[in-house]
């Protein structure tokens, strides 16, 4: 609170924050990049397949309002728009693929590859793999 002291929060609160966390995410990235990137594609953010929209949802959350070399770091996921309106998969995982600090790290690649078998654009870790996923050890848990 406003004194700095401990508020306890129920799960229904957390959950609250956890989704506007994500809305407000979203918003920020359409606002600044997305939307303009997916109307130059002839797309829309209303008529994406969930199997976009949810790992694009996730990208935003945890990429959120970070900035590289004065640009923010979600205005560099351009081309991840072409594998949408190519409606191609294995493009999208590949682009979808994210680091940690300037490098490539197993967390981040079972992110993705998680996000991507939950969502049927992968079907195993070896496809993972081959869709540019290279650190990652997991997809089903």
């Amino acid at each position: 609170d406003s004194s700095n002291k401990y508020i306890p929060l129920t799960p229904e609160n957390k959950d609250t924050i956890a989704v506007k966390d994500v809305k407000n995410s979203v918003e920020f990235a359409r606002k600044i990049s997305w939307d303009k990137e997916l109307k130059a594609r002839g797309l829309n953010w209303k008529d994406l397949p969930i199997k976009f929209k949810l790992p694009l949802e996730d990208l935003a959350y945890n990429i959120g309002g970070k900035k590289k070399n004065g640009k923010y770091i979600i205005q560099e996921w351009e081309d991840i728009f072409d594998e949408i309106k190519n409606n191609n998969e294995e493009g999208f995982v590949r682009e979808l693929r994210r680091q940690d600090d300037g490098e490539f790290t197993i967390g981040m690649d079972n992110r993705v590859a998680m996000i991507a078998y939950s969502l049927g654009l992968v079907n195993s870790l070896k496809q993972a793999e081959a869709y540019g996923l290279d650190l990652a050890t997991m997809v089903n848990k």
